[in-house]
């Protein structure tokens, strides 16, 4: 399975743009080749994943982000909202037992 540091690098991880970059046009047929020792200058040109060229995502996967997007913050909210409930209700709690040891004296 191909990952990120395959063909960006671990350590050296540079803007396309950048003459030091492991996927500048000027560097990507070498990096293509550590894994595909039989590639050409035709096998660079097929086009990256992720290319600032590519254009824009398509509308499903946008939808999918914004639903995913506040889908967490929807749990987050509910999360600290339960937290919060869960604080006063022990507070309440300690009023009770105090005013209960309070009263027995």
């Amino acid at each position: 399975m191909v990952t990120c540091y395959d063909c960006h690098g671990i350590h050296t991880i540079q803007r396309p743009d950048n003459p030091f970059s492991t996927v500048n046009s000027a560097n990507l047929l070498e990096t293509c080749q550590q894994c595909h020792p039989d590639a050409g200058s035709r096998f660079t040109g097929v086009g990256l994943a992720h290319s600032r060229s590519a254009g824009k995502s398509p509308p499903i996967l946008s939808w999918f982000n914004r639903i995913y997007f506040v889908l967490i913050l929807a749990m987050l909210g509910f999360l600290v909202f339960y937290i919060l409930l869960d604080v006063l209700k022990r507070r309440q709690e300690k009023k009770e037992l105090l005013r209960q040891v309070l009263a027995e004296k």
